[in-house]
């Protein structure tokens, strides 16, 4: 139960989480043929608080990281979407590793944009007051940087929520 002060506790913290995560690969789940026609396997992050969410392999051997974000709001609210700078480097980083970075957003008008971070030449940076923990706006907001993605550079797709 929360506090008196309206912060959430640890545990749910942990629960809201959870709970994102698995609505996320659920939605993940669903639009993965569409993503990657001939995949052989697809992998969860094992980890709460990971730089990925997901990686895909391809029956040739292509690799592929993704990062999920769920979004409590329309596709079209905004002309771009962040992704927090330390979750892209990483993502960036693992290129030399021979993995692709994907970034899937799932939005609550059953639209899903994807973008492949390779291809992206439009990437701006922000900085902007955010939740110091995302799950939990009780927890008073920081200034962070963003990078910053061009909804129009996405390719889109249906999901069901």
């Amino acid at each position: 139960m929360s506090t008196n002060n309206n912060q959430l506790t640890e545990l749910e913290i942990s629960n809201l989480v959870n709970k994102n995560e698995t609505k996320g690969r659920k939605y993940f789940l669903q639009i993965v043929h569409l993503l990657f026609p001939d995949y052989q396997e697809v992998k969860f992050s094992d980890l709460q608080f990971s730089k990925w969410d997901s990686a895909v392999l391809m029956k040739d051997g292509e690799k592929y990281l993704i990062e999920i974000k769920c979004r409590e709001m329309n596709s079209d609210r905004h002309p771009d979407y962040m992704i927090e700078e330390k979750k892209y480097e990483y993502l960036m980083n693992q290129v030399n590793n021979g993995y692709t970075p994907i970034y899937v957003n799932f939005f609550w008008d059953n639209t899903c944009l994807v973008w492949n971070l390779e291809e992206q030449t439009e990437i701006g940076k922000k900085e902007v007051y955010c939740n110091k923990v995302t799950v939990n706006p009780n927890a008073g907001k920081t200034l962070k940087t963003r990078n910053m993605l061009l909804s129009r550079n996405a390719k889109r797709y249906t999901y069901q929520r």
